[in-house]
């Protein structure tokens, strides 16, 4: 993982686990200032419980769902990095000009079975009655 990826993981992370905090925190604050309303004709301030409530929970979910988004989008970076990393190592070159095609194989110790086609010499699959580069037909699937 390189430097770039890792910190934004690491910020993201971070930010979400900041605004879940100081969300929860504000939730709270807010509904204790704002909870309240005027009662009929005097200017004497109550408690309205449905109001403090509804501004908490409105707050408090707010603020769970755009840090648990900030770390979701932090996990999809590092995932993403992995698959970067997995497609650059694809065509990685051996000794000898050979090519690691083990990422072909899903069972590591098991040989791909190959046919070389007659008419471009290409190597081609075993599976595949035609060569995927001239479109030869393969000698055994006759």
């Amino acid at each position: 993982m390189t430097m770039i990826e890792n910190s934004t993981k690491k910020a993201l992370s971070i930010l979400g686990n900041i605004i879940i905090i100081f969300g929860t925190i504000g939730a709270f604050i807010i509904a204790a200032a704002y909870g309240y309303t005027t009662s009929g004709y005097s200017s004497r301030m109550e408690r309205n419980w449905g109001l403090t409530i509804f501004l908490f929970i409105t707050f408090l979910l707010s603020s769970l769902i755009l840090g648990v988004l900030l770390k979701a989008i932090a996990e999809i970076v590092e995932s993403l990095e992995i698959i970067n990393n997995n497609i650059a190592n694809i065509g990685t070159k051996l000794p000898g000009n050979q090519v690691d095609e083990t990422y072909l194989n899903p069972h590591n110790n098991v040989s791909i079975e190959k046919w070389i086609c007659p008419t471009c010499g290409k190597q081609n699959a075993l599976i595949d009655k035609y060569c995927v580069y001239c479109g030869g037909q393969n000698p055994s699937a006759k």
